[in-house]
């Protein structure tokens, strides 16, 4: 009976600290990342690259840029079609 009272405690203990990282935003990375806000939308244009054949490549891009992870993470999602 003592085992078994000593292994649930011990269970509850290590499950209570081994948790993972609370929900908590960090102001200042949500602070610094705020200052990129100028970049969030849709976008979209054409333009060209040079291949290493030396052929030049024509291609049409678009970016839907967002926050993510409560404003602390900028999401740049980017489609190319050639």
């Amino acid at each position: 009976m003592r085992i078994t009272i000593i292994l649930i405690i011990t269970i509850l203990y290590f499950n209570y600290f081994l948790m993972g990282q609370k929900a908590q935003t960090d102001s200042l990375a949500q602070q610094q990342i705020s200052k990129l806000g100028f970049l969030r939308g849709s976008w979209a244009g054409s333009g060209w690259m040079m291949g290493r054949d030396g052929q030049k490549l024509q291609f049409a891009q678009s970016e839907n840029i967002q926050f993510k992870l409560d404003s602390t993470l900028l999401l740049i999602a980017r489609c190319w079609k050639i």
